[in-house]
């Protein structure tokens, strides 16, 4: 194979890698500003082989303004270079 392919190959397995999910109540904007928390959590074999639960209410007492998982672009690059044996996420979690 060609260099070009292998870099073109490499680029879309870390630039697909990334992704993230947010969930806020209805009608409200995405919130742009820094998280009040932000935890990493480890996974194993692509998040098949350990689920974690976590407290958004035990982190807010006040009230959720926000969450968000997400796969940044070095969790991702992790994640081809483990073959996915390794695969961290992060929580980002917005408070009232």
């Amino acid at each position: 194979m060609s260099k070009k392919i292998l870099a073109a190959i490499a680029a879309s397995c870390i630039l697909s890698s990334c992704f993230s999910v947010t969930l806020r109540p209805e009608g409200e904007v995405k919130l742009i500003s820094p998280p009040t928390t932000e935890t990493s959590y480890d996974f194993f074999f692509w998040g098949l082989a350990k689920k974690y639960n976590f407290d958004a209410k035990a982190m807010c007492p006040k009230g959720i303004r926000q969450i968000q998982t997400q796969t940044s672009v070095v969790d991702g690059l992790l994640t081809v270079i483990t073959l996915g044996v390794y695969s961290p996420r992060s929580v980002l979690v917005w408070c009232n």
